[in-house]
């Protein structure tokens, strides 16, 4: 390609090491644009998850949860290693929580999970974020929107890819 859109310096910095700087283009996420002025002190985010009895968990994927069926498979089955997870009884091991899953490309039919997705616009996310705690998700960028939404983000990658994304924002 001529020209590569990136959506930040984090990124630019990757693609730039393999070689392609004088193809980079920022062009960022405009739909972002009105998040930036709405994120959340850290501080107050702390303090509510603080104070809360039951966590209120998103896990999601992006809109192509894998690019083969192989890493198609891994995500399935790292998502099936979560919901063992939260479906086992707390033992001291992490409070109740509640799950959102909000999973695309049939992923939820096969884990027999109930599915909030409505949409793969970003139009229903902030609703959905706005009703959760912390949130699980395979790299996309809704992890940038769920993170500018103060909401504590870890991403589930098991394709062994070069991160674009941190998850380490403050």
């Amino acid at each position: 390609s001529d020209r590569i859109a990136v959506i930040g310096p984090s990124q630019a910095r990757a693609l730039a090491a393999w070689g392609n700087a004088d193809r980079l283009e920022f062009v960022g996420v405009p739909r972002f644009d009105s998040l930036l002025s709405s994120i959340p002190p850290i501080a107050s985010v702390h303090h509510h998850l603080r104070g809360r009895e039951t966590l209120r968990i998103l896990v999601m994927t992006a809109k192509c949860p894998g690019f083969t069926p192989a890493q198609r498979a891994r995500t399935l089955e790292a998502l099936r290693d979560l919901h063992s997870y939260f479906t086992a009884e707390p033992r001291g091991s992490h409070p109740p929580c509640e799950v959102t899953w909000r999973l695309t490309s049939g992923l939820d039919r096969e884990l027999n999970v109930g599915n909030q997705l409505r949409d793969t616009t970003g139009s229903d996310l902030r609703s959905t974020l706005a009703n959760v705690d912390l949130v699980i998700s395979t790299p996309s960028t809704a992890i940038l929107e769920a993170m500018a939404a103060g909401k504590p983000t870890a991403t589930h990658d098991h394709h062994n890819v070069p991160a674009l994304v941190p998850t380490v924002s403050r």
